[in-house]
């Protein structure tokens, strides 16, 4: 597969531009449109414009349907990724959270969905080194995480939040408490 995101930009910069014309600029073409090209900005390491286009788009949906809509939950969970590329810590997990939030409400806690937002929170506090704040949040959404395939197996639940405890040397007591809890 080639990768021809200089080619691809100007070409979806014309499909934007004729989407706000004849469809308005909250129409969920759009919209996805929007998202496409910032996916195409992100890949070309254009990080400030992909993240204006991906804000924009994710105040168009929030307007338009609603924090609690599937395609509101997406393009946040796309916003947050792209900010913890963008090495914006902070800003990610605070979105995360919300969109955590709203993606047990919407999807429900056992939704894959609902799972990768959680985890787009841990690797949030992760790169903050927010360790014993993971920690407690995973204790609490612990049916959340055994409900998905992917994290359903106990030892890998428990090795995510060992991992995390003995990172950081101040947190092994934590992360021992946790192996003598399990």
């Amino acid at each position: 597969m080639q990768r021809k995101y200089e080619q691809a930009e100007p070409i979806l910069r014309q499909q934007v531009a004729a989407n706000r014309v004849i469809r308005g600029d909250e129409h969920p073409g759009t919209l996805e449109s929007l998202e496409t090209l910032s996916w195409v900005l992100a890949a070309q390491n254009k990080l400030t414009e992909s993240k204006q286009l991906l804000q924009e788009t994710l105040d168009a949906c929030r307007r338009k349907r609603g924090v609690q809509h599937l395609s509101t939950i997406t393009v946040a969970n796309s916003l947050a990724i792209l900010l913890l590329h963008a090495g914006e810590y902070a800003a990610a997990e605070e979105l995360a959270r919300q969109n955590f939030t709203a993606a047990k409400e919407v999807l429900g806690p056992e939704h894959g969905g609902t799972t990768s937002t959680l985890e787009l929170c841990f690797t949030a506090m992760y790169e903050q080194r927010k360790f014993a704040e993971s920690y407690a949040m995973g204790s609490e959404n612990m049916g959340t995480l055994f409900s998905h395939p992917k994290t359903s197996d106990a030892a890998a639940v428990e090795n995510h939040f060992l991992g995390l405890m003995t990172w950081n040397d101040d947190s092994l007591d934590m992360a021992e408490r946790f192996a003598l809890d399990s």
